[in-house]
């Protein structure tokens, strides 16, 4: 079921070189990579950015769309209102993809997904309006069609690291 969804496992907490292969691959590919610049998500305000989203769209050369999703105090129990704001594309065409560019790079995706946080928030604070204050219209979430992967893009490597079950899957070193 995983592989259904297009998502690939990964080992949190470190560098994972073979997810960033098969992040790498997939944007080569054509295909939208969705990565929690945060690591998970927080409880209730953005948190600060890691740079493996950065660094995915430096070295590919792709545009990166952030996002600001307000959800704080959500539960089963607590099934409160909640807004998600889509960015416009980021491009890092100007930075070099080393470490002083990843670097400067992930500032602004930071600077960018509180921007569009704090507008979610205002969002939820505002009853979902059809209009926020600063004049962004509310819209519609994509239909299925629009959501689809563009056709021609293959549909998962055939290389050896990604030819285990659900991707390359980290295995702990033998003691």
């Amino acid at each position: 079921m995983l592989r259904w969804t297009g998502a690939f496992a990964l080992r949190r907490g470190a560098s994972d070189r073979d997810a960033l292969r098969v992040a790498r691959w997939l944007l080569r590919e054509g295909h939208a990579v969705g990565v929690s610049v945060e690591g998970s998500r927080q409880r209730d305000r953005p948190g600060t950015a890691l740079p493996g989203a950065a660094m995915l769209a430096l070295k590919e050369k792709v545009p990166l769309v952030a996002c600001g999703l307000e959800s704080s105090g959500w539960t089963l129990s607590n099934r409160r209102r909640c807004a998600v704001v889509w960015g416009e594309p980021l491009r890092f065409d100007g930075l070099a993809a080393n470490s002083r560019g990843i670097a400067e790079a992930t500032r602004v995706v930071e600077a960018e997904i509180d921007r569009l946080w704090r507008q979610a928030a205002d969002a939820v604070a505002a009853g979902l309006p059809d209009r926020l204050a600063d004049g962004t219209i509310a819209g519609s979430p994509p239909s299925r069609r629009e959501a689809l992967p563009v056709r021609g893009t293959r549909p998962w490597p055939r290389e050896a690291w990604a030819a285990t079950p659900l991707g390359p899957l980290w295995q702990p070193p033998r003691v």
